[in-house]
């Protein structure tokens, strides 16, 4: 189904598909990079998944925003999932930092595309996982899984 806002850009809201979404953080502040926040962020990302019946497959969380890998149950969900995420996390960053309001400026969905009777396959993309990307490593905290077991699923997003 195709979702029109009136100011903002379309969305795309299918079930059972794969999803690349990235968050941004207000004017780039780096209000994640707190003691314990994104591990706090980490923990609602796997709520609002288990809550909304998606799957979470891969993500990692930077001082001012996320890039996640999902796959939709209900694509219609997609709004609730990201108002929950972001809501609950702007009212506890909010009282953390001590920030202007808003907290959560943007954000970018695409639903990954792949050939009919394929699977998504495995995507080296520098600068996303082609390092080893871990809890707490370079000031960024990423999924659990090791460097042999990252898997990204396609997505063309700059050609």
């Amino acid at each position: 189904m195709l979702k029109r806002y009136r100011n903002a850009p379309a969305h795309l809201l299918l079930d059972d598909t794969p999803y690349f979404i990235t968050g941004a953080i207000y004017d780039k502040r780096p209000l994640l990079a707190g003691p314990g926040l994104k591990e706090r962020f980490t923990e609602l990302l796997h709520r609002g998944f288990e809550r909304y019946g998606w799957r979470l497959d891969d993500w990692v969380g930077l001082d001012n925003h996320y890039h996640l890998l999902g796959q939709s149950r209900l694509g219609a969900d997609l709004p609730r999932l990201l108002k929950y995420l972001h809501g609950q996390s702007a009212r506890w960053l909010h009282e953390a930092t001590d920030c202007p309001l808003p907290v959560w400026w943007n954000y970018f969905i695409v639903p990954t595309l792949q050939r009919a009777g394929t699977r998504p396959g495995p995507l080296e993309r520098p600068g996303l996982h082609s390092c080893p990307l871990g809890p707490g490593s370079d000031n960024t905290i990423a999924n659990d899984r090791g460097p042999d077991e990252t898997i990204i699923y396609i997505g063309i997003l700059d050609g």
